[in-house]
C-alpha cells in the first residue's frame, strides 16, 4: 500500500508486512486532510504487479445505522458524515457541540427516535451541510424528528424527551428538518436555506418553532 499526500507523488510504501485481506487500515490522520494511494500485488514467487490506479481518501466520524448508546459530536471530530439512514434510538441522545459540522452523504437522513440536542452558539453555529458543501437542494434528505414529548413547558420552551435545534444552519436537504408521526422539537434562532424545503410538518406533536431564517428554500419555506 502506498500513499502521498499528493495525487502526482511521491509516494510512499506505508505496510510494513504483506497485507493478506481485501482491506487495509491508515490510522492516526487528521480529520478531512486528503491522501492519495495505489497498491501493488505481489505473488508467492515474489513477482510485484504494475501500479494500480489511485484513489484519494480521508478521515472523518462516519455515522450510519441505528445510534443505541447516548453520544457526544463536538467539533474536535469534525466532519460527522452521515451516511444512508442514521437513527438515533428512543433511548438514546445525540448531543451536538457548538461549531460541530454535519455533512449529509448523498441521500443520507438523520431520524431522531430518541432525542437530538443541537445546541449551537449565536457565533458558533452548529452546520448541517451537504458532503464537502458541493451539494445542491435536496443532495441529502435532512434531519426527521419521530420524538414523542412527556411533558411540555409553554413559558420556557421546555421539552421533556424531545429534540432541540438552535443556533444552526441546515442547508442542502430535501427537507432540513421534518418533524413527523407525533414527533416533536424545539426550532429556534436557525437557518434553513438553500433546501427544498425548510420545514416540514406531518401529523406532528407539540412543537416550538419560532425566530429562524428561512430563506432559499426552493419549494416552500414551511409546509404543514
Amino acid at each position: 500500500v502506498w500513499k502521498s499526500s499528493s495525487e502526482e507523488g511521491p509516494y510512499v510504501q506505508i505496510n510494513t508486512s504483506l497485507v493478506t485481506s481485501n482491506s487495509y487500515i491508515d490510522d492516526g490522520l487528521t480529520n478531512v486532510e486528503i491522501f492519495y494511494y495505489y497498491v501493488t500485488a505481489q505473488d508467492e514467487n515474489g513477482n510485484v504487479s504494475e501500479d494500480s490506479d489511485s484513489t484519494f481518501g480521508f478521515a472523518a466520524s462516519y455515522r450510519r445505522g441505528t445510534l443505541s448508546a447516548s453520544e457526544t459530536w463536538d467539533p474536535y471530530d469534525n466532519p460527522f458524515i452521515i451516511v444512508d439512514d442514521v437513527i438515533v434510538d428512543e433511548d438514546a441522545v445525540i448531543t451536538i457541540q457548538p461549531g460541530t459540522l454535519i455533512w449529509g452523504f448523498l441521500d443520507g437522513q438523520l431520524i431522531a427516535e430518541g432525542q437530538i440536542k443541537a445546541l449551537g452558539e449565536a457565533d458558533n453555529k452548529i452546520t448541517f451541510v451537504s458532503f464537502f458543501d458541493i451539494g445542491d437542494e435536496g443532495y441529502w434528505k435532512g434531519i426527521t424528528v419521530k420524538t414523542d414529548v412527556v411533558a411540555v413547558s409553554l413559558e420556557s420552551d421546555i421539552l421533556a424527551n424531545g429534540s432541540v435545534f438552535e443556533h444552526c444552519v441546515i442547508t442542502d436537504a430535501e427537507h432540513g428538518i421534518s418533524i413527523e408521526n407525533g414527533g416533536s422539537a424545539i426550532v429556534k434562532n436557525t437557518e434553513l436555506s438553500g433546501n427544498e424545503c425548510g420545514i416540514y410538518l406531518l401529523d406532528s406533536g407539540m412543537s416550538f418553532i419560532h425566530d429562524n431564517q428561512l430563506k432559499l428554500n426552493t419549494e416552500s419555506g414551511i409546509v404543514g
